[in-house]
């Protein structure tokens, strides 16, 4: 009864918010035929506090696209009209489906825990806090990227909406950015502020990770075991800290597969499994676009599964619900296309000469050396990882073992197909997605392992693995590719330091990283800095890189006033 009365009244607040939504589309139609575009301009120039840069709105924001815009917000609207028509009957019937949906996914994580026994259940709690433990002092002590600085100076001081228009790339992780923005409001230029919600994110990653698992390994030992794989790569944790959107792509990731893997194990669907689907799918493409990896590699998999399942009708439900989620992106990226164009988030195929190029040492410099930091050894570790899931095919012949290894070999195929035909090499981080399957595949291992063993040498076993597991993140981090990165890093604030207190104010850089972090620095001073990108008389500093020869203009009229095994600073 109780429930009842409240699914009728969230039925009501959702229509109203329909009614806004159109109401609000209305009125900004409205609003720019009556203002006309001048003063529409002028109008969001004053919202996203942009008043400074009037000259270069207006030069991005011409006459055409003022009208595409307003084309775009007329689709819009009858798109609109037509869902709210549609649903206004089934709302209700949808949410108390969907309110069902969402039950038997927390009920699974406390069926989760109250399954274990104590001592799992002490050692489950020792795993998260350490996790915990581990990304705070990650979201501390891990210097600001260029990424993260790219994206505070794009949306950083600027209003939150904005995420929804503008795309410099690489910077706008749309989802990210918005909810960062938010928490900016709080405190900011901080970096703390900035990484908050992602380590948030990334806590709940592991969470969702485990219940996955354990649907797979059904034995909470293997599950533990497993999730502390899970914690292994320095990459994948890297990704779960750092102020951009991968965090919340591997949720909607693990999400996607939580409720497709539920219509397999209850042999039906509802309505509300197909709404959480949908709302994955949207939600991880507004995250990141390059989601298409996940997608494409999760739900295609699964309909080629269902389809030799012979449950075809299913099959045929997740790629109508698939096009739908497709198109809903589509409408949502619609202004950031409109503004930004196509090539912004779809990025041009490279040149078939960088292809052959790259395509020599691109798996292990970009994929492996991503998930391990082990440059040296990406060779054998390439060769484990693809032939493990071929291995343990043969060994075990259980259905569940079968589909987790059968996803993790198609996971390790398709973003090469996907590749190959975009022309564009994906970066390691955009992967992630692919460890999740790995991990559960090392909990397989372990279920080969008949030894039993007692609750003390298991717990003394799973701690001095975690802490080899932090250990390896530890030596990772401060070694091969991300050591490079994070010496770049401390190193470009260290610099960025020295001249903020020498009151350097026009600088000449001759590497962007220090640029770019020079940049940030100044502006959590408050303290307005300029950058030269040639020969110019008012230039007070110049940082040039120690393997460079200094040009005869820097030569003429500067002399050395500091010097280390990375750059030099130059001063008149």
């Amino acid at each position: 009864m109780n429930f009842n009365a409240n699914c009728k009244g969230s039925t009501t607040i959702i229509k109203v918010l329909l009614i806004a939504m159109m109401a609000s589309i209305a009125l900004l139609l409205s609003g720019s035929f009556l203002l006309g575009y001048e003063k529409s301009i002028n109008a969001l120039i004053t919202l996203f506090n942009k008043e400074e840069r009037k000259e270069f709105v207006f030069a991005i924001a011409t006459k055409e696209l003022f009208l595409k815009v307003r084309i775009y917000f007329m689709i819009l609207l009858v798109c609109n009209f037509g869902i709210s028509l549609y649903l206004w009957n089934k709302l209700e019937y949808l949410l108390i489906s969907l309110n069902d949906t969402l039950r038997s996914l927390f009920k699974d994580c406390i069926a989760f825990y109250c399954s274990m026994t104590k001592t799992e259940r002490l050692l489950a709690v020792i795993i998260l806090v350490s996790l915990i433990w581990h990304r705070l002092y990650l979201m501390f002590n891990l210097p600001v990227n260029s990424d993260e600085i790219w994206m505070f100076q794009s949306f950083g001081k600027n209003n939150p909406l904005l995420s929804f228009f503008w795309y410099p790339l690489p910077s706008n992780h749309v989802l990210q950015t918005f909810v960062s923005r938010i928490f900016l409001y709080f405190s900011p230029y901080s970096l703390v502020s900035m990484r908050f919600p992602v380590v948030l994110a990334g806590i709940v990653t592991y969470i969702l990770y485990c219940v996955i698992a354990d649907t797979f390994l059904n034995n909470k030992r293997h599950t533990l075991l497993s999730a502390v794989i899970f914690a292994a790569s320095a990459g994948v944790n890297t990704s779960l800290v750092y102020a951009r959107g991968y965090a919340f792509t591997m949720i909607f990731t693990l999400l996607l597969i939580y409720f497709i893997l539920k219509i397999f194990r209850e042999g039906k669907s509802s309505p509300g499994d197909y709404a959480m689907i949908y709302f994955s799918i949207v939600m991880g493409f507004v995250s990141v676009f390059s989601f298409a990896y996940n997608f494409v590699t999760v739900v295609g998999f699964f309909i080629i599964y269902l389809i030799l399942k012979g449950r075809v009708q299913d099959a045929g439900k997740l790629i109508a619900f698939s096009i739908l989620s497709i198109v809903t992106v589509l409408v949502i990226y619609g202004p950031i296309f409109i503004v930004n164009g196509w090539d912004a988030v779809f990025i041009p195929p490279h040149t078939n000469e960088y292809l052959n190029t790259v395509l020599k040492d691109h798996i292990r410099v970009k994929i492996i050396d991503w998930f391990i930091g082990v440059h040296d050894a990406a060779p054998v570790i390439i060769s484990a990882l693809a032939v493990l899931p071929v291995i343990l095919w043969f060994v075990k012949k259980d259905e569940v073992s079968r589909l987790i290894l059968s996803l993790t070999i198609f996971s390790m195929l398709i973003p090469w197909v996907i590749m190959f035909g975009h022309q564009v090499y994906p970066f390691g981080r955009m992967l992630n997605f692919i460890w999740i399957f790995i991990a559960i595949e090392g909990g397989i291992l372990f279920s080969l392992i008949k030894t039993k063993m007692n609750e003390k040498f298991f717990s003394f076993s799973l701690l001095v693995a975690l802490i080899m597991v932090f250990g390896l993140n530890e030596i990772s981090l401060k070694n091969g590719v991300f050591g490079k990165h994070l010496k770049t890093g401390h190193h470009s604030e260290k610099i960025a330091e020295k001249l903020l207190a020498e009151n350097r104010r026009n600088v000449y850089f001759e590497n962007s990283e220090y640029s770019m972090m020079a940049e940030y620095l100044y502006a959590k001073s408050g303290i307005p800095i300029s950058f030269a990108y040639s020969k110019n008389e008012a230039v007070d500093a110049v940082v040039i890189n120690r393997a460079s020869t200094p040009a005869p203009w820097i030569l003429d009229k500067f002399k050395l006033k500091y010097q280390d095994e990375d750059v030099c600073i130059y001063v008149p």
